[in-house]
């Protein structure tokens, strides 16, 4: 992750980096977190399981996630503090399902698996 914001950053002053896992992550949350970028250095959108959903940055920095231990449910309170403790300013929209285990398919959008098997025991789960 630090590698391709790195990379985009520079070549781009601002960058969305979006988790493929979140179904929730669609334009209007990107509308709001593009412009989040101009008053603040970064901006986050966290999952439900304490990870992010999507991260964007303007200026990258290595202080931010050095040593980083990713995929626990600190991850997003480890990066708040880390942030503040470098004077980092940064936006956070409300937070998201991501699909990381089988359990989480509920928070699959109705349609997305139609014709698919697994559309029907997600459907039944969710019953």
């Amino acid at each position: 992750m630090q590698r391709a914001l790195a990379r985009s950053l520079m070549r781009h002053g601002r960058v969305l980096l979006i988790g493929t896992d979140a179904p929730a992550l669609d334009a209007a949350v990107l509308r709001q977190a593009a412009p989040a970028l101009q008053d603040h250095d970064a901006v986050f959108v966290s999952a439900l399981d304490g990870g992010y959903a999507l991260v964007g940055q303007r200026r990258a920095d290595p202080r931010w996630y050095p040593d980083m231990r990713w995929s626990h449910d600190r991850v997003m309170d480890q990066t708040r503090e880390r942030l503040r403790a470098v004077g980092v300013r940064w936006a956070e929209l409300p937070p998201v399902a991501d699909i990381g285990e089988p359990v989480e398919l509920v928070h699959v959008p109705p349609g997305w698996l139609d014709g698919l098997e697994i559309a029907s025991r997600i459907r039944e789960q969710q019953a």
